[in-house]
């Protein structure tokens, strides 16, 4: 339902006598007695400040929120402009093992390197999962070399010599 009129201030409406026209204090007989003898000394008119109304205020508030919540990717893209990472431009190759270092700075493979398998310095952390299944291959490779370089159970002649062992149903071989 539309108003025929718009409801005045509550400013306004609880305080009539802020409505009429703000008077100089000057305008006042008393005043105007005390100023004549001080014609050097001016009392500069006083006013109060216009209060603003409630829709006024209610008005600007509305304007104030956002209409949506900002998410967390543009409120860090807002943070983060102009702190972008710079490139890395001192790029060298390692002369030990080749791969892609900095310069003036130790190759971090040939230093791991170094630590485990000449100084026998492991890491303090414990190994994740990439780690935990390398080892467990290179334990299963290690046992299937094992297998491969000894001999097999069956062959007793390396043992007894050129005597060989009786067979279920068969007869024995020898003198």
């Amino acid at each position: 339902m539309a108003l025929a009129r718009p409801l005045p201030p509550l400013w306004q409406s609880l305080l009539p006598s802020l409505n009429g026209p703000v008077r100089p204090l000057l305008s006042l007989p008393l005043l105007q007695r005390l100023s004549l003898p001080f014609a050097s000394l001016a009392i500069p008119a006083l006013s109060l400040p216009s209060i603003p109304s409630l829709s006024e205020i209610w008005d600007g508030v509305l304007k104030a929120v956002p209409k949506k919540k900002t998410s967390y990717r543009k409120k860090r893209q807002r943070f983060m402009a102009g702190k972008s990472l710079e490139d890395i431009t001192s790029l060298n190759r390692c002369s030990g093992c080749g791969r892609m270092k900095r310069s003036h700075m130790l190759c971090p493979y040939c230093v791991h390197t170094i630590r485990t398998k000449f100084l026998n310095i492991f890491p303090s952390k414990t190994p994740g999962k990439k780690e935990l299944r390398q080892l467990k291959r290179e334990e299963i490779a290690k046992r299937r070399d094992k297998r491969a370089s000894a001999p097999h159970p069956d062959d007793k002649t390396d043992m007894l010599g050129p005597w060989k062992w009786p067979r279920a149903g068969g007869r024995k071989d020898g003198p």
